[in-house]
């Protein structure tokens, strides 16, 4: 049965299972690749592929469209106390770090990037009809544990060798957690009524160990092949989504709104054009982590703006097949 909104446009559920399927398969191609080719696929890949380009053109782009949705009437006084009470706090504490001690800066980073991400893949599945249960919390806060020991391995594994044990034993050590705690969204799959919620949550979950093992054998491409379509497209699936139905209703963004292309394409090219530049002039005067920290409010950010009941909620439908 399908199921409409008022809205002009609808983002499908049938959307978040096909990025699923498709992460899925990205998921087998690796491991079998590391595990039966010697990941020779991804050093024929490395050779044509620059990792810098995902970052450029797809993840920092993403994060440029949060801030640049916000430019409709009231929403900087809705979110105000967002901004004053926990984006510019944190982002201080954050510049502090950045002096006194670079492997905690980016250890902040970690922490709110791993909630960020597996806080958008299980929130997604409420979609589904998930129930946010005790299960469902317990499911989330351990892939988000394991998503931060895993990348540490990506992003800082200076912090992980001061630890007292082997850097080669301790990865190990987090791929075992991570499969034995991968039975944690069984609970959930069994209070989940339809079929599509619990073939959602399974493959959510098997994606989830895919990230912690390519972090864990360090394929820079595989990994971000991986959070390309496991996070970042799909986040630029509800700005679109977003921009179109503010626009539809009268509420106009007064930053980039144009008579001439449709605004979901005008979000996505200019969040590339400026994402690019900025890119580019930070790594002309070798300021990569000013980038962190534009990463960093993004977090915070997002992390009010889909709550349910804010502005932005009010312009995202979705049309569920259940």
């Amino acid at each position: 049965m399908q199921i409409e909104n008022k809205h002009s446009a609808n983002i499908s559920t049938a959307s978040f299972l096909a990025f699923a399927l498709l992460n899925t398969l990205v998921v087998f191609l690796g491991i079998a690749d590391y595990v039966f080719f010697d990941h020779q696929l991804s050093d024929i890949a490395a050779r044509y592929i620059n990792p810098d380009l995902y970052f450029v053109f797809i993840g920092f782009p993403h994060i440029i469209a949060s801030f640049f949705t916000m430019f409709h009437q009231n929403y900087f006084t809705s979110y105000k106390t967002v901004f004053l009470k926990k984006i510019i706090p944190v982002l201080l504490v954050a510049c502090t770090l950045i002096f006194i001690n670079f492997n905690l800066y980016k250890l902040l980073f970690i922490f709110l990037l791993s909630i960020h991400v597996a806080g958008q893949a299980t929130g997604i599945s409420r979609y589904f009809g998930i129930e946010n249960g005790k299960s469902f919390l317990i499911w989330k806060s351990i892939n988000c544990t394991l998503l931060l020991f895993s990348f540490l391995i990506m992003y800082n594994k200076e912090f992980l060798l001061l630890l007292p044990i082997s850097f080669s034993s301790l990865k190990l050590l987090i791929m075992f957690i991570f499969l034995m705690t991968n039975f944690a969204v069984i609970p959930v799959v069994m209070r989940t009524t339809t079929v599509k919620g619990k073939l959602y949550l399974l493959l959510i979950q098997f994606q989830l160990a895919g990230i912690c093992y390519f972090s864990v054998v360090e394929s820079l491409l595989y990994w971000g092949i991986m959070i390309t379509f496991f996070h970042d497209v799909i986040a630029f699936i509800f700005y679109v989504n977003h921009e179109r139905n503010a626009e539809s209703a009268g509420n106009l963004n007064f930053l980039i709104g144009n008579k001439f292309l449709p605004i979901g394409i005008v979000v996505i090219l200019i969040s590339i054009v400026v994402a690019a530049g900025l890119a580019h002039f930070l790594t002309l005067f070798s300021i990569p982590f000013v980038m962190f920290l534009f990463q960093i409010a993004h977090y915070l950010l997002e992390g009010d703006i889909w709550l349910s009941g804010s502005l932005h909620r009010k312009y995202i439908t979705m049309k569920h097949y259940v």
